[in-house]
């Protein structure tokens, strides 16, 4: 049996995003989208989303190097407390 094909579609197509001429006007197309709306009632944090995607890609990047070396770290430190017993 086929569990998968009883599921309701979800429309999942993006907006154009190339036609805006802002990230206001960006981050307008997407919210209004149905897969935004759906992930949103299902309770997702979309402001998350929304912050992450006002930064530039660069700006992600960076973020996602300074998470990287927090989890180095916190590894680094886990590490030194199992040593000692």
């Amino acid at each position: 049996m086929d569990t998968w094909r009883k599921l309701a579609p979800v429309d999942v197509s993006m907006p154009d995003i190339n036609k805006a001429s802002s990230k206001t006007e960006t981050m307008g197309a997407l919210s209004d989208g149905p897969a935004w709306q759906a992930a949103a009632a299902a309770g997702f944090d979309m402001s998350l989303i929304e912050l992450n995607l006002a930064k530039t890609p660069w700006e992600r990047l960076q973020d996602h190097d300074e998470a990287l070396a927090f989890a180095s770290l916190l590894q680094e430190a886990m590490q030194k407390r199992d040593a000692k017993t």
